[in-house]
């Protein structure tokens, strides 16, 4: 398929942004564009315009306050997994960050623009769903705060309208004691997940679980080591999708057995505190 034509724009501030964002057309915002350029030299998303985000100094921001941690909507994969306070802070974000892909794509993709282009079996949603994490949603307009549980709503469909950018991530920070760990299989190293699983295992034996991939959106369950984990794993994840990649059916059982795994894993570490 041969390239589309567009105007391409590459403002500084998030006001320009917006306001280019809400002109005539149909203009896309531009994070690293590892996701939206080849859905655009696919033929399946249509641009007038690209509007970057990569000049704007504003969206480029770690920062810790107390027992919440603020990623803006344009910091790369590989700043994320290699940023000191987010691997003591929230061990399995940055671990899922290191797994993204390739080294092109963690260069260059931002966590902005992999929550909005909505894939379900990305790294993001599902670590983040599970630390209850949050994202702001700006317009020329309005601003919004959602759940990252609640961005996506299909296969490459999010809440995310096209006159929006996603300016940060704001990501509760574990508890000391909390053990983690984050699995993902994909049938090509470097692919998307299949499934994913992350695992928070606490010193009362309380555990959450995010599952990606079993689902469109990412699935949250909270257990118990003393409970059935992978019965609820399974009943979560129960109304499972097939695709080029697997059926519904194998997506439903490794869900149970990569969240006994990570289980597993994270059993095995020291707790947060003494992993760095």
């Amino acid at each position: 398929m041969l390239p589309q034509e567009f105007t391409f724009h590459a403002p500084r501030t998030v006001e320009e942004a917006l306001e280019l964002l809400s002109g005539e057309g149909t203009p896309q915002a531009l994070g690293g564009g590892m996701s939206l350029l080849p859905l655009i030299n696919l033929g399946t998303r249509t641009a007038t315009s690209l509007v970057s985000l990569r000049r704007i100094d504003e969206l480029k921001f770690i920062e810790s306050s107390g027992d919440l941690l603020r990623i803006g909507g344009t910091v790369t994969h590989v700043e994320i997994a290699s940023n000191p306070g987010i691997t003591r802070l929230c061990p399995p974000l940055a671990d899922a960050a290191s797994k993204i892909a390739d080294v092109q794509v963690r260069n260059r993709g931002t966590i902005g623009g992999s929550l909005a282009h909505g894939y379900p079996g990305a790294e993001y949603p599902t670590v983040l769903s599970a630390l209850g994490a949050t994202a702001v949603l700006q317009s020329a307009g309005t601003s919004r705060e959602l759940p990252v549980q609640d961005l996506n709503v299909g296969r490459l469909e999010t809440v995310v309208r096209p006159d929006e950018i996603i300016t940060e991530v704001r990501v509760p920070t574990l508890a000391p004691d909390v053990r983690t760990a984050y699995i993902r299989f994909a049938r090509v190293m470097g692919n998307y997940s299949t499934v994913n699983v992350v695992a928070l295992v606490r010193n009362d034996r309380s555990v959450t679980l995010g599952f990606g991939g079993a689902k469109y959106r990412p699935v949250v369950v909270e257990s118990h080591l003393d409970a059935d984990f992978e019965g609820a794993a399974r009943d979560a994840c129960i109304e499972s999708y097939s695709d080029h990649m697997a059926t519904a059916e194998y997506r439903v059982a490794m869900a149970s057995v990569l969240a006994h795994r990570a289980i597993d894993l994270a059993l095995s570490y020291s707790v947060l505190q003494e992993k760095v």
